[in-house]
């Protein structure tokens, strides 16, 4: 540990040397400096002043995951530096692998953990630092996931048209921006084939994977590419989704505990109907609000194919 207070020297009836020292505490608390006679040693002690709220994980991928956190209280002395830290060891520390937010002081905030390995058993604590030292969290474990496998071929044209190149260009960023998100929050296992048809009025697709896009360049994107490929991975095209969906939910009992925990409502079901579910299905472009939206929808497939989805998108090998 980083020696952080100064010694100090106390004269008494005799003059004694006496060193600052600490007793450590690894599950939480804070670091702060308590007296202890000729031992010249340091350690630390919990001071329990800062406290949190850490709930388990849900955003856990292969090798990314979000933690949302919230620093209650401060002890009395402005937290100055907030955020996580992480490792494959129990009470992980600042000297581990670590990431601050960019807000100080008391609150709610999410913070991204990246370069994870994947199927790794990881331990997160969030931190806060103040002018007394830095407290601890206790330790939250969680675990990642197998890394998804999706491949593709993109079918074009020998002499393309200036139209055609255009959508090409739409096409590939939507393409590649969706293999991004399946192999890092699903761990699914696909080929997809991705074709431009003018004549396609939207955009359509089948598990065999096989992907159409029409020349209406609003569905030319990751929202789109994002959906089609749930419909390429079983989602309205495979036996177990058509005998899952029950008076319009769908009866899976990981997609609903992982719904419940996204929209904190203690009730909640995915809706579907034959072909789309909802929310986080990204069935209109209107349904997109940030970047989270696409994490929750592959959240929510990996979760599908936790209870059973696999058939055209892979085994499920946590």
């Amino acid at each position: 540990m980083k020696k952080q207070f100064k010694n100090y020297f106390v004269l008494s009836y005799a003059i004694i040397a006496m060193f600052t020292a600490c007793k450590k505490n690894e599950n939480a608390g804070i670091e702060r400096p308590v007296k202890t006679e000729l031992t010249g040693k340091l350690a630390t002690i919990s001071a329990d002043s800062v406290t949190f709220t850490f709930p388990p994980l849900h955003i856990v991928g292969s090798t990314v995951a979000a933690a949302d956190i919230e620093v209650l209280t401060d002890g009395g002395s402005s937290v100055i530096e907030r955020g996580i830290v992480w490792g494959t060891a129990p009470n992980p520390s600042i000297t581990n692998n670590k990431v601050s937010h960019g807000n100080a002081g008391l609150g709610k905030f999410r913070l991204m953990l990246k370069g994870l390995t994947p199927k790794t058993t990881y331990y997160a604590r969030a931190y806060a630092s103040n002018g007394s030292g830095v407290s601890y969290s206790s330790n939250v474990t969680f675990k990642t996931i197998a890394k998804g496998n999706i491949t593709y071929t993109f079918n074009k044209s020998n002499t393309p048209t200036a139209e055609e190149l255009a959508a090409y260009g739409r096409l590939q960023v939507a393409i590649d921006s969706a293999v991004w998100y399946l192999e890092n929050y699903t761990s699914a296992t696909k080929h997809l084939y991705l074709n431009y048809d003018s004549g396609v009025p939207t955009a359509d697709a089948n598990n065999e994977g096989w992907m159409r896009f029409g020349s209406n360049s609003s569905y030319q994107n990751l929202r789109t590419m994002l959906h089609e490929s749930d419909h390429s991975l079983g989602t309205g095209t495979s036996s177990w989704w058509s005998n899952h969906i029950v008076s319009g939910k769908l009866e899976a009992p990981s997609v609903t505990s992982l719904l419940r925990i996204i929209l904190n409502d203690s009730t909640a079901k995915l809706n579907g109907d034959s072909q789309h579910w909802w929310p986080y299905g990204l069935n209109q472009n209107s349904e997109v609000s940030s970047s989270w939206d696409y994490v929750y929808n592959c959240l929510i497939l990996e979760a599908m194919r936790k209870d059973g989805l696999t058939e055209f998108s892979g085994a499920y090998n946590p």
